[in-house]
């Protein structure tokens, strides 16, 4: 399955996003006969299934390119952090839920536009996971937490869940999908950990009074030993299997 690791994957398809773009602004290329409509997938219009994911989401011609730009550094730092098979396989798997919904839509709703929200949306929400103090700065001068901001997209998904109607629950859904069958088992992993030391230690609070709460380390420094614990503001990564953080990234061995 080595085959599926494409190095570099999020170069490819911002390459392909810029194309797509210069055609729509330049040479007026109708942006309809790319996307997935499941109605047009029907009638034989097999391109669509791989051209939709090369669409960008409407953007100001002022910030497109820092889209492509933020897109491409949240890619390449996934990619480090999980390893090439496994930052492929994520974008896979929502390009392949994306596929079954426009199958189904083929049947129920055949004229609705099946999103690439896993090619934007969810590398993001990927990255504020694995970086989530890692700072934007939003409008060149307010550094924000990338974590707030996915809060943000989140409450916003979650709106969009509540308030449309079964098919935008359904895109909702298929469009965060992979977020949820490649992230979802770590978090639940993650805070059942929590739970379970809680649970044992009863008084652990009422002991520690005044003192700061152990909590297990997600990410541990292999070189260094440093956590995330000890030291919040240090960014970690990921090479090999093994963590890395900020300050001993110049030591990380290549391959």
């Amino acid at each position: 399955m080595g085959w599926l690791a494409v190095p570099g994957i999020t170069v490819y398809l911002v390459i392909g996003q810029v194309i797509l773009w210069c055609l729509e602004v330049f040479a007026g290329y109708p942006m309809d006969a790319v996307v997935l409509i499941p109605a047009s997938l029907a009638e034989g219009e097999i391109w669509r299934l791989f051209t939709f994911v090369f669409r960008i989401p409407p953007t100001h011609p002022i910030f497109v390119i820092f889209v492509w730009l933020i897109l491409w550094m949240m890619g390449m730092a996934l990619e480090q952090a999980w390893g090439t098979f496994r930052y492929c396989m994520f974008l896979y798997c929502g390009w392949f839920l994306s596929v079954l919904a426009a199958v189904a839509g083929m049947f129920f709703f055949p004229y609705v536009v099946i999103s690439n929200l896993f090619v934007v949306t969810t590398v993001f929400l990927a990255f504020a996971y694995v970086y989530p103090d890692h700072e934007f700065l939003i409008f060149f001068v307010l550094p924000v937490k990338v974590k707030w901001l996915a809060m943000i997209s989140w409450a916003l998904l979650f709106v969009t869940f509540l308030t449309g109607g079964w098919v935008a629950r359904m895109l909702v859904m298929v469009g965060v999908g992979n977020f949820f069958i490649f992230v979802g088992p770590e978090i639940l992993a993650r805070y059942r950990s929590k739970g379970s030391v809680q649970r044992k230690n009863p008084q652990a609070q009422v002991k520690a009074a005044g003192k700061q709460s152990e909590v297990e380390p997600f990410h541990v420094c292999v070189i260094c030993g440093a956590t995330d614990v000890d030291h919040p503001e240090r960014e970690f990564v990921y090479s090999g299997g093994k963590g890395y953080c900020s300050e001993c990234r110049d030591k990380i061995p290549s391959d």
